[in-house]
Formats: structure tokens, sequence, C-alpha cells
């Protein structure tokens, strides 16, 4: 039953309340708390919700005033408005007050209570209906404080937090929104959004927006807003669009200050385009420098220090795993000579030219370096005694069959191998040193190598067709 239909029958009945038989049978069994109470606030009847209510027996209610029950806080008001319906300014009221419970709960009520009069028009007694509302003030109250907790988050928000309407006006926005950008609230109740936006962002905002109006969500956005005094707020936020009813559109977003951010990037990015353009200057002058440190300037070829290093690795490797490891030391023949006949520039072409062949001819396994002077050094790794004379015989014929400008050119070869009686690298160039030494003093333009009176027959017979 609502609290206008009790109240109705409450007028209605007010005159015979204490005799009708019939009312106390309904006043009795009413889910909604009745009382009567004599104008000196003591309880006369009440019902059995009333009694429920407050948690006390309709004997023990009788033994009390209203005052007894009620919270001190509302006291005074409800014998305000009692004194009012007794001094004939008021035939009744709604009062919302507190009741205190038998075990020290607090019951809120809404009470709408009337006066009695007797025929002789003096006051006979109230009559009250009382309708617990705790849960509706409980919830009441969660609202309040939850509207509070959300007006709080909103206006301490560091993010700027606005709220229109599909106009672009502004509904409501925040304290951050307000100090970052300057306006007072009566220019931001005259503005519209287009004109905070940066005149060279706003058509792509609004393009945007006009999405986010028709169901599509845009994400996040990169927001340029101008300020009052003309500077520009970058931004990075979301926008969303609900509709309270079908012809109204909510638009809120929240954006977060990024403009210290974004100078930041756009400097970084600077920074990181001179340092990359420092980088590949730096490459070029490394990739120079390690061309400078490891390739004979004049043939193009290794230099020494790379030949050295390799040799080193190779002579390891064959120490432990016992693979072949064979060296070629080639000397170009009567280079002297040559150069005091024909001149300095010519021997360097003859020598360019002698480099160029040894590298065309030699495998891509094979390292051909410029050991010295007119003097070069092959290593051959994986390659037996027997495989490095075929080879040195090769690169002897491709020198001597080449065309030579202004007389033929030859080289001698001087062969090893390394054996396990040696124990640096050094032994291995020692040994093709002295090899290449004995090609030079038999004639010239022929292969030598260490150990060949101790060669199986087929290099012998190379030997033979040497000589």
């Amino acid at each position: 039953m609502t609290r206008a239909r009790c109240r109705k029958g409450f007028d209605t009945l007010a005159d015979s309340l204490l005799t009708n038989e019939h009312f106390f049978g309904a006043f009795d069994h009413f889910s909604v708390g009745l009382a009567i109470v004599s104008p000196d606030g003591r309880w006369l009847r009440v019902n059995p919700a009333f009694c429920a209510m407050l948690g006390y027996s309709e004997d023990e209610l009788r033994q009390m005033t209203f005052v007894d029950v009620s919270h001190p806080d509302d006291v005074g008001v409800s014998i305000t408005r009692d004194c009012e319906l007794l001094g004939g300014d008021k035939v009744s009221y709604q009062l919302r007050k507190r009741y205190l419970r038998k075990d020290g709960g607090v019951v809120w009520a809404l009470v709408n209570a009337s006066l009695v009069r007797g025929a002789d028009g003096r006051p006979s007694h109230f009559v009250a209906q009382i309708l617990d509302v705790t849960a509706q003030h409980r919830a009441e109250e969660a609202l309040r404080e939850s509207e509070e907790r959300y007006r709080e988050l909103f206006e301490s928000a560091s993010d700027m937090i606005q709220v229109t309407d599909a106009t672009g006006r502004f509904l409501l926005v925040n304290r951050a929104w307000r100090d970052k950008l300057g306006y007072s609230p009566e220019e931001i109740s005259r503005l519209r959004l287009p004109d905070v936006l940066h005149p060279e962002h706003r058509d792509r905002c609004m393009q945007a927006w006009e999405r986010l109006l028709a169901n599509d969500p845009c994400g996040t956005i990169e927001t340029p807003f101008v300020a009052r005094d003309g500077r520009t707020i970058v931004t990075e936020g979301k926008v969303s669009c609900s509709r309270p009813d079908a012809s109204t559109a909510i638009v809120r977003g929240i954006f977060r200050d990024i403009t210290e951010r974004r100078l930041f990037e756009e400097l970084l990015d600077e920074y990181r385009r001179d340092l990359e353009e420092t980088n590949r200057k730096l490459a070029e002058a490394n990739a120079r420098l390690e061309l400078l440190a490891t390739t004979d300037p004049l043939t193009g070829l290794n230099n020494r220090l790379v030949f050295q290093h390799r040799l080193e690795d190779e002579f390891q490797r064959t120490c432990r795993y016992g693979v072949p490891l064979s060296l070629a030391l080639l000397d170009v023949d009567r280079f002297k000579s040559f150069n005091d006949t024909y001149g300095h520039p010519a021997g360097d072409a003859v020598l360019v030219e002698v480099g160029r062949l040894l590298r065309q001819t030699a495998r891509i396994t094979d390292l051909v370096a410029r050991f010295g002077g007119e003097e070069f050094a092959i290593l051959l790794p994986n390659t037996p005694i027997e495989g490095a004379i075929q080879l040195g015989e090769r690169f002897r014929r491709v020198i001597e069959t080449a065309t030579w400008r202004h007389r033929p050119v030859t080289i001698s070869v001087g062969l090893a191998a390394a054996t396990p009686e040696m124990k640096e690298s050094e032994a291995l160039v020692s040994a093709a040193d002295a090899a290449l030494y004995r090609a030079k003093q038999l004639g010239r333009n022929r292969v030598d190598w260490a150990g060949g009176d101790e060669l199986s027959d087929t290099v012998l017979m190379l030997r033979s067709t040497q000589s």
C-alpha cells in the first residue's frame, strides 16, 4: 500500500477511529506501522507492524512516550510539528525522522500524522502512519556520497575532463580543464568545442567527433587545444558518446596534457636523426679505418697483420684437430732490376697485377696477402703439401703466361706444410721462406718446398717436370 493511500485512509476514518471495530480490525493487519498517540505523547495503541519495526511489544510501548523511542536530534522537530497541529495551524504533516529500536539500531521512517478532535473541538489524539524507509534512506545516502565522491574526483582529477552535448556546447568541465586552458566559467558557457580546437587540426578533430556521434568509436586521439592566451596544449585521450534518450547525445572526453612529452619527442627525434647521421659517418670512418688497417693500400690484398692473425688461427686449429695446413711464399723475380729499368710506377703496376692474378687464381678458402715489398703469401687451409705443390705450379704458370707491358714477369714459389714438430706458426713461415730461397737459388721461376726428399712419387714427378 502506498503512503498516499494510507494517508487518505486516515483522513477519512479519523473521526471514528476509537469506536470503529472494523477500523481496528484493519489497523492490526496493516503492513505499515500505525499508531494512536495521546496529545501528551503517550502511545495509546500501536499495530504489530510498528512493534516489529522498533522491536518492542505493544505493552512496552504503552509505558513509553514517542520521545523515548525518537532519536534525540529529531525530538525537537517532532514536537514542533505536533504543536502546529494542536494550535490549529495545520491539520496534518509529513516528516522524515529517526526512531531508536530496542536493540539500539536506528530506523529511518516517513511519518504522516494528523490530529483528531472531539465533538467539543478539543484535541483527542494523533493518528500516525509510520513507513520504514531505512533502505531507501541508505540508498539515497549512498547515492549522495557517490555523487560527492564523483564530484570530488571529477574536480581533483589531473586529466582534463569535459562533457558536451551533440552541438559541442560545454555542459561540464573540471578544474584541470579550466586551469590548462584559462577560461572562466562564464566564458566556457559561451564556447563550443570548435572554439578551443587548434585551427590546423580542427577539421580532423571534428570529423572524428561526427564519427563518434554516428556510433563509430574513435579510440585514443591526439587533440591540440588552444588556451585563452594563445598557447597550444597538445593532449591525448579518449572520447565516448552516450544517449540518455533517443534524441539526446552526451559526449564525454578525458584528455592528458602531453605538450611537454610531444616537445621532448620532437627533440628526441631530432637528436635521433643527428645521432643516426653521426653513426653513419662514424661507421663509414670505421670502415675506412678497418680497410686501412687490414688492406694493403697498393694491391688491395690483405696486409701482413691480417695474414699473421689468420695464420695463427689456422695453425692452432691444425695443432688441435690435425687438419692439414700449407703456406706459399711468392717473390717476383728480379724485381729490383725491373724498378731500376722501368721506374717505380711501372713496378707498382706489376705488383698490382700480380696481386690481382693471385687472388683470381686462389680458392675461396685461401688467404692471399702482400707479405712485404715484392713478396706475397698465400695461406692454404685444409691443404697437404701435395695439393700445395699443384696450387704453387698454378700460380707460377698464371704469372708466367700473363701479358706484360715491358717484359715477361715470373715468380718463385716456396711451399711448406705444417708438421707435428712445429710448435709455433713462425716455424711454418721459416720453412716456406727457406723453400723460396732455394727456388731462387736454383734459377727462379720455379716451385720448391720443404721436405722434398721425403715426398711421394707424384710430388717428385712434379719436381722433375719443373727441372
